[in-house]
C-alpha cells in the first residue's frame, strides 16, 4: 500500500531536528493507515502498540520546540500561541487514545484524519512561523521585531490553502474542546450514577438478609450461615453449635397492649442478645419472637453456658411508654451440629431442646 501522507519540500522548516521529528509522525500516520486496512485481532494489537509511539512523539517533539523558543527568546505572544497549540493537540490525542480500549475502523479513520490535518497545519503555520522568527533573530532582529514581521507576512499571505487549514484547525479544536467537555460531564454523571446504583444494590442486598425491625440478620441469612458452617465442619472438622431463643409469654403482649408494644419487646430482646453474645457469634431473628445464635468453633457445653448467660435476666419488669407490659423471660435450646445434620435438622434439634425449657415453665436453657 502506498503512503497516505507523503513528505514534500513544502514541509521543511530548515530546522533539522524539527523536520526529522515531523517525518517521524508521518511514519506513524502511515503505519496506522496501513494496519487499519487489516482490522484483525493481530492488527488491533499492532495499533495498540503504536499508542506509546504517539505519546513519545508528543513529549519529545513539543519539548524540542519549546526549548528552541526559549533558546532564541521568541516573542512571548508567539510562545503562548504555540504552547497552546501543543496543549490542544495533547488533549485531543489523549481523548482519541482513551476513547476506547480497542481500535475500530471509525476510530482509526478519525485518528488518522486528525493527525494529518494537525500536522499539515502545525508545520505550514505554527512551526514555519517559529522558524522564520528564529531566522530573523539570528540576523539581528529583536524578538518583538521578528514577531511583527511575521504578523505582517501572515496578514499579506493570500495562500488559500493555508487560510483554509487555519480555519479548519480552529473549528476542529473548538469542536474537540466541546466534545471533551461533554465527555467529562458524561463521565462524571456516569460515575455518580454508578455510585448511586452500587449504593442501591448494596442496600437491596442488605435488606434481603437483614431484619428490618431489629437490624439483626434474618432467617435467610441464618440458613445461609448455618449451611456454610456445616460445609466448613465437613471440610476442616471445626465444631459449631446453635442456640434457639424464644420470648416467653409474648402473645399476651400483642393481645393486651398492641403490636407496637410487641415490636418494642422484640427490639429489647435483640439488643439484649447483642449485648451478651461473643464477637464471633451471629445473632439472627428467625421471625416473630424467635431468634437463633450461631456459635462457630463451639461445642455443646460452651453454647449451653452462653445460653445460661442470655436467659439470666436481672430486671423484673419491662416498661414501655410508662406501661409495665412484660416480665423479661427467655427460653433457649441448644444443639451441636453433627456431620449428619442439615440446616433444617440442626434447627429442629435446637427447637426440640427449647421446648423442653418451655415445658419446664420457661426462663432457662436446655440441651
Amino acid at each position: 500500500m502506498e503512503n497516505i501522507f507523503n513528505w514534500s519540500d513544502d514541509f521543511y522548516t530548515d530546522i533539522k531536528i524539527v523536520d526529522e521529528q515531523h517525518m517521524k509522525l508521518i511514519e506513524i500516520i502511515n503505519q496506522i493507515a496501513r494496519i487499519s486496512i487489516e482490522l484483525t485481532d493481530e492488527a488491533t494489537d499492532k495499533l495498540n502498540k503504536i499508542r506509546p509511539q504517539i505519546i513519545s512523539y508528543i513529549k519529545t517533539h513539543f519539548e524540542t520546540e519549546e526549548a528552541l523558543m526559549v533558546k532564541y527568546n521568541i516573542d512571548a505572544r508567539h510562545q503562548s500561541d504555540h504552547i497552546k497549540n501543543h496543549n490542544t493537540f495533547k488533549d485531543d490525542v489523549s481523548a482519541f487514545l482513551n476513547d476506547s480500549k480497542t481500535f475500530n475502523k471509525n476510530h482509526v479513520i478519525n485518528i488518522t484524519d486528525y493527525l494529518i490535518k494537525w500536522l499539515a497545519y502545525h508545520i505550514l503555520n505554527t512551526d514555519k512561523r517559529m522558524a522564520r522568527q528564529i531566522d530573523h533573530i539570528k540576523n539581528g532582529k529583536t524578538p518583538d521585531q521578528a514577531f511583527d514581521l511575521e504578523q505582517q507576512l501572515i496578514s499579506n499571505d493570500s495562500n488559500p490553502l493555508l487560510k483554509a487549514l487555519r480555519a479548519m484547525f480552529d473549528i476542529i479544536s473548538e469542536k474537540n474542546e466541546q466534545l471533551e467537555k461533554a465527555n467529562r460531564e458524561l463521565e462524571a454523571k456516569v460515575k455518580e450514577r454508578t455510585i448511586q446504583l452500587e449504593m442501591s444494590n448494596n442496600k437491596l442486598k442488605l435488606l434481603s438478609i437483614q431484619d428490618e425491625l431489629t437490624g439483626l440478620m434474618n432467617r435467610r441469612y441464618a440458613q445461609i450461615s448455618i449451611s456454610q458452617q456445616l460445609a466448613e465442619m465437613e471440610r476442616a472438622g471445626d465444631p459449631f453449635s446453635v442456640l434457639l431463643i424464644d420470648a416467653d409469654k409474648f402473645k399476651p403482649i400483642n393481645d393486651n397492649f398492641g403490636h407496637d408494644y410487641g415490636d418494642h419487646v422484640i427490639k429489647w430482646v435483640a439488643n439484649h442478645l447483642t449485648d451478651i453474645i461473643r464477637k464471633e457469634d451471629i445473632a439472627c431473628r428467625l421471625g416473630g419472637d424467635e431468634f437463633v445464635i450461631i456459635c462457630p468453633n463451639t461445642r455443646l457445653d460452651g453454647a449451653f453456658k452462653l445460653g445460661s448467660k442470655i436467659v439470666n435476666i436481672g430486671m423484673k419488669t419491662l416498661e414501655i411508654n410508662g406501661v409495665s407490659c412484660w416480665k423479661p423471660s427467655l427460653s433457649a435450646g441448644v444443639a451441636e451440629a453433627s456431620n449428619a445434620d442439615t440446616t433444617e435438622s440442626l434447627l429442629k434439634k435446637a427447637d426440640i431442646a427449647m421446648y423442653k425449657t418451655k415445658e419446664k415453665g420457661g426462663s432457662g436453657v436446655s440441651k
